[in-house]
């Protein structure tokens, strides 16, 4: 950028006159490059940009006719896929829809987003609530639990293999084949933090609850329901 002998302007930046030391800045001079990015793209636009880079983890995106590259992580790609699988289908020179994130001026860094220029699937849990039913489909079993889908939504979840079932016995994956549509029950639901988990045990329990409050009077009731142990505890509320 320099040759010896060359008038530059500089700003002072410090005067040590104990140590008869000057610092001085060539950089102050100039005007700094995030700050003309956050007024071309300011936080929240979503633009057009170019895969210019990319590493194990994230992608390196350019906007516009700016020379900063803008940092995506691979989670910030997609909200239905494993994010470093998805990584895999970019390439240098693709072009890409980002949402701008983050704006660091005195860091000189610029956090991005694609999966943010989409609606977010999760909102199908936005007036769902702890304990409520859902009908969701078994996509696959394994020997952890069960993968399903609820109805409606873009997204799969995992039902574990101890929330299968309220008897350990019938607590198997191997139950199902998949393609089988199943209710559950939400067990817990953190819509900020995107978290959510399912269970058909808790879904039995509820439904064995009401058919002990309802039916417990009546002598064999809800024998034919689909609990083994519900007989048993009617007869025990009825001695009772």
């Amino acid at each position: 950028m320099f040759k010896v002998g060359q008038e530059i302007s500089c700003v002072i930046t410090d005067i040590n006159k104990e140590s008869r030391r000057i610092a001085i800045s060539y950089k102050l001079t100039q005007e700094n490059p995030f700050n003309e990015f956050s007024k071309e793209f300011p936080i929240d636009s979503i633009s057009e940009g170019v895969v210019v880079s990319k590493n194990e983890y994230s992608l390196f995106v350019k906007l516009g006719k700016s020379d900063i590259d803008c940092f995506c992580h691979c989670n910030d790609l997609t909200y239905s896929n494993d994010g470093e699988k998805e990584l895999d289908n970019y390439k240098k020179g693709d072009k890409i829809q980002v949402k701008v994130l983050e704006i660091k001026v005195d860091d000189q860094k610029v956090r991005v987003g694609h999966r943010q220029t989409k609606p977010d699937p999760f909102d199908w849990f936005k007036d769902k609530k702890i304990n409520q039913t859902i009908t969701v489909k078994i996509v696959s079993t394994d020997n952890k639990g069960l993968i399903v889908r609820p109805e409606g939504c873009d997204l799969d979840f995992q039902i574990k293999k101890s929330q299968i079932a309220i008897n350990a016995a019938d607590a198997r994956p191997s139950r199902f084949t998949g393609n089988e549509r199943i209710d559950c029950a939400i067990e817990s639901l953190d819509y900020e933090k995107r978290k959510v988990s399912l269970s058909i045990k808790l879904l039995e329990e509820n439904l064995k609850k009401e058919a002990l409050e309802k039916y417990g009077v009546e002598e064999g009731s809800g024998k034919n329901l689909p609990f083994s142990s519900l007989s048993d505890d009617l007869k025990k509320k009825e001695k009772k």
